[in-house]
């Protein structure tokens, strides 16, 4: 795994080099050279450039920077395959994890397979992965700060994976919003999320082949479509957008507070004035009543 996240590495490196000594060569090119060119994004860039092979000494440059270019694109694809294929058989349950692509996966298992006389606890993994909380409280203000010691491979995989569901996951923006009203700083929000998923990766680690699927929807759906509710109008009651509840039906993840929301809305009869705010009061009101006994 670790041979094939370095051969990756290089390959991503010298697609990142072609892209730049082509622009510098654009640089001082001529003007109507230049101007054909400008504007242009990296991939789309090195995509064009060989249409000028045949212009001069330059022409010729730049082309075989964007066959260079392309040679590296396809190793680095070539070897996320194959890193995708060996977690799918070693670990299937780290690639399970929301947010976690094979490049994150991998560098997660070389941590852990570099230190497995340290793997004690998820406490002990997040700490290489630099990933645990580091008091830096000052007489009666109580904080802890980011940990820059660790494994920095596996602390960027944390930090993709945590970034990954900030923008994605509902459950995982809602925790970030509260943390934020709360007081807590962006970083401090971050550095949260990065000990939750070294724990969620920890347990992956551990259990390899245990891969948890989301529970069936197949009758949330059956009831929403009989009802001749559109998943726009069903977003639009449950106070979410369209695209979780597209996940949450096609079993791609859980989903928990919309999926509860979303069966309370279908054991009320799918009733289209449906308060989902009044529905979460109200069951804040009867988790603390039920505290209090």
């Amino acid at each position: 795994m670790r041979c094939m996240l370095a051969a990756r590495s290089g390959a991503v490196k010298a697609r990142t080099s072609a892209i730049n000594t082509a622009r510098s060569l654009l640089t001082t090119a001529p003007e109507g050279l230049r101007s054909r060119f400008r504007g242009m994004a990296g991939p789309r860039l090195m995509e064009e450039l060989p249409s000028v092979r045949a212009e001069g000494a330059l022409g010729a440059a730049l082309g075989a920077l964007a066959d260079l270019w392309a040679a590296a694109r396809d190793a680095a694809l070539d070897m996320e395959r194959a890193i995708e294929a060996s977690l799918e058989e070693n670990c299937p349950a780290l690639l399970a994890m929301y947010g976690c692509g094979p490049v994150s996966a991998a560098k997660l298992a070389v941590a852990a397979g570099d230190n497995p006389g340290r793997l004690r606890s998820e406490a002990s993994f997040a700490a290489i992965c630099g990933a645990c909380p580091i008091p830096a409280s000052s007489g009666k203000t109580v904080r802890h700060r980011l940990n820059r010691g660790g494994d920095r491979q596996a602390n960027s995989a944390l930090h993709e994976i945590a970034r990954q569901r900030v923008m994605r996951d509902p459950e995982t923006a809602e925790y970030a919003e509260r943390a934020r009203a709360r007081g807590k700083s962006d970083r401090e929000v971050m550095r949260c999320l990065k000990r939750y998923v070294a724990r969620e990766a920890y347990r992956a680690l551990m259990r390899p082949h245990e891969v948890r699927r989301p529970e069936d929807a197949s009758g949330l759906v059956a009831a929403r479509r009989a009802a001749r509710v559109s998943q726009v109008r069903a977003a639009s009651i449950l106070g979410t957008s369209e695209k979780y509840i597209s996940m949450l039906e096609r079993g791609q993840r859980e989903l928990k507070p919309i999926r509860r929301a979303y069966e309370a809305w279908v054991e009320a009869g799918l009733p289209l004035d449906w308060d989902r705010q009044a529905f979460e009061a109200e069951r804040k009101m009867d988790s603390k009543k039920h505290l209090a006994k």
